[in-house]
């Protein structure tokens, strides 16, 4: 579910490990892992019990990077440990000599929703203890990748530009937006370029420059992965039919988190909401630390009346966005349909003060004070 790099590692037994002279016990090694992976909660409470099970010999790796890497002890971040709790299944635990290889499945439990991690270790005596000696893990993100394929001659503009996607999944314009005027500088022959800059305009009501932004985007989008022209096609009633547009382009990309999530926005605007929250659904799963698809599900339980449960999506899209202006913006809208008008007023406040040009929590301020 997180975005840090866990403890992880490709096991290797015997030739990696550091201690030989102790064989291990099965027990004793199973509580550690289970130990060591459940006490990582709790932000700060959670940094010394997860560094006492590394040293910086240990190992960690996976699909993300090009190869290893040694565990950096000093650069541990509390906000690294935000779920509510941790539990693990151990699914397999076979002992080497003085190595283990542990293998199994971590669940991260937030308000009402889980999320899982694969894992595979190796762990070897450390003192009186134990400790990881290497780590491989895999998310269910991780699994596929036939995403959205954007292309640039530009050095550096392909890696910014998903960069920017993943901002406006996760609903930050303002850095969507920055990123979209440094890549429209870059390269503005790259589709996709404008796609942070539309997304502000969405925000200010400015249909004209939306548009705008989409013919512009489309025009540059022949030499490009097809499904980058369907996807700004469904973002306009006038390109044809929105919802098949939408479907298209997350049959072209399925495992990209832009264009299941617009999958699911399109289906609301086409009154398919109950088909939206099952693709909504899939991406809380699949994508745990991205706040905007929860963010749209808290939207769809209020229409539900199913206000405890938006409140645990709102909370969650703020526990995964805590400076993106938009996740106030949303859970303020929430309290003001919940009648508490003081926690609406807090949560539009705290936007403004995150993006003091956010319109949409200005204009909401400004009524509830009104109607004070």
């Amino acid at each position: 579910m997180k975005n840090y790099l866990y403890l992880v590692a490709i096991a290797v037994f015997a030739t990696a490990c550091t201690t030989k002279d102790a064989s291990l016990s099965e027990s004793e090694v199973k509580a550690f892992v289970v130990d060591h992976i459940t006490s990582q909660v709790g932000f700060e409470a959670a940094v010394e019990p997860y560094k006492s099970g590394l040293s910086t010999e240990s190992m960690y790796f996976h699909p993300n990077m090009d190869a290893p890497s040694n565990a950096n002890l000093d650069n541990v971040s509390a906000d690294w440990f935000y779920e509510d709790s941790i539990t693990v299944d151990v699914m397999e635990l076979h002992i080497n000599g003085p190595v283990a290889s542990a293998m199994g499945v971590i669940h991260f439990h937030n308000f009402s929703f889980t999320g899982d991690r694969y894992f595979h270790g190796t762990v070897v005596k450390n003192g009186d203890g134990y400790r990881w000696d290497r780590w491989f893990h895999v998310e269910a993100g991780m699994l596929a990748k036939n995403g959205i394929n954007v292309t640039s001659d530009v050095e550096g503009a392909e890696d910014l530009c998903y960069t920017m996607l993943y901002h406006t999944v996760q609903g930050d314009v303002d850095k969507a937006s920055a990123i979209s005027d440094s890549l429209l500088e870059m390269d503005p022959s790259m589709a996709m370029a404008g796609y942070g800059n539309m997304w502000k305009a969405w925000f200010n009501s400015d249909s004209d420059e939306w548009n705008r932004l989409i013919e512009q985007g489309l025009a540059q989008a022949d030499d490009e992965d097809p499904a980058i022209a369907y996807l700004l096609k469904s973002l306009s009633s006038e390109q044809g039919d929105r919802l098949q547009n939408a479907q298209m382009a997350h049959s072209l990309a399925p495992d990209s988190p832009v264009t299941q999530v617009n999958l699911a926005w399109v289906m609301m605007a086409s009154d398919l909401k109950a088909e939206a929250k099952v693709v909504l659904e899939q991406a809380t799963k699949r994508w745990g630390s991205i706040g905007g698809p929860f963010n749209m599900m808290g939207y769809y339980y209020m229409g539900q009346e199913n206000m405890e449960k938006a409140l645990d999506c709102f909370n969650m899209y703020v526990r995964l966005a805590p400076d993106v202006a938009n996740a106030y913006d949303s859970r303020g809208d929430y309290y003001v349909k919940a009648g508490d008008a003081d926690a609406a007023k807090e949560n539009f406040l705290k936007a403004i003060e995150l993006s003091p040009n956010f319109k949409s929590s200005q204009e909401k301020l400004e009524e509830l004070e009104a109607g004070a």
